[in-house]
């Protein structure tokens, strides 16, 4: 999908084994988490799962966890990762599955207790001898509270977003592969961490109620919003990768203007609609009526 280019020749590029990646360090973790969580959501099935583990074996929270799986799949071994080296607006679109669309699926797909379940007892309880390690279940303790502050994970969040977009490491992720990853890397595990502060995610649960998801989430479309509009209203490309690239090298013939300015539009739009929608289902639950309490029998008399 390259904009003022023929739709037969599209087809070419998503149909075409060339243009797609296979990644194994990318196919690896993605394969091997599925195939944990399978493995044990079989278990837990098994055994009879208690409350707390219901989670990890419903029907819908497994799609969701499986369908988030596959859309980072697809913005890091599709089409759509070749072309974000030549096109502004894909890497953009790219960032955007990762961030608001793959993570916050990951979250509502609970899969912890499930692939907690899956790995061997002699590494689980290795990981529990290392965790009670002096200082050192402290400094993981520490930083499991930062990411489970609001605070700190809407300052990581902001971080993230606005320091992966400065000049030079955009210019820097575009040179180095192993910064790339980095790149994407945070961008699905600090997503997780912000979309974890909203959803119920068994065994964690969310950490703000209604009212104060709506005030976190306005926040976030203010850091998304002022990045956008800071490159679309730019009247020279920020990053030197697409900016010395000529039209003909560019896809579609566009200029690195332009294609600057699209991706912030669709970074200003799209980027906001997962955040507007969450949005307006807090604001929905906040507004339900509370479920009347079931008063004993005998207790009025």
């Amino acid at each position: 999908m390259l904009i003022g280019m023929p739709t037969d020749v599209l087809w070419v590029y998503w149909g075409s084994a060339r243009w797609w990646s296979a990644e194994p360090l990318v196919i690896g973790p993605v394969v091997g988490l599925a195939a944990l969580w399978w493995l044990g959501r079989r278990r837990l099935i098994e055994r009879g799962p208690s409350e707390l583990e219901q989670a990890s074996v419903s029907r819908w929270r497994g799609v969701a966890f499986l369908v988030g799986l596959a859309i980072i799949l697809l913005a890091l071994e599709s089409p759509i990762d070749y072309f974000s080296q030549l096109l502004f607006w894909t890497h953009m679109v790219q960032h955007l599955l990762l961030l608001v669309v793959a993570a916050p699926l990951i979250v509502a797909g609970s899969p912890w207790l499930a692939i907690w379940e899956a790995i061997p007892e002699s590494l689980r309880s290795s990981a529990i001898s290392t965790w009670h390690r002096p200082g050192f279940g402290a400094t993981v303790g520490r930083c499991y509270s930062l990411v489970r502050s609001p605070a700190g994970t809407f300052a990581i969040f902001a971080t993230v977003v606005w320091g992966w977009h400065l000049p030079y490491t955009y210019d820097l992720t575009l040179a180095n592969g192993v910064v790339h990853d980095c790149e994407h890397l945070s961008f699905i595990v600090f997503g997780v961490a912000f979309w974890l502060q909203i959803f119920d995610s068994p065994p964690f649960e969310r950490v703000l109620t209604e009212g104060r998801s709506v005030i976190y989430l306005i926040g976030a479309m203010g850091v998304n919003v002022v990045l956008s509009a800071a490159l679309g209203l730019s009247q020279h490309p920020w990053y030197a990768p697409y900016a010395v690239l000529s039209a003909a090298q560019r896809p579609g013939g566009v200029s690195a203007l332009w294609d600057q300015q699209f991706g912030a539009g669709i970074m200003w739009t799209l980027g906001d609609l997962p955040f507007s929608f969450t949005i307006g289902r807090c604001v929905l639950k906040w507004l339900e009526p509370e479920a009347p309490s079931k008063v004993p029998v005998g207790s009025a008399l």
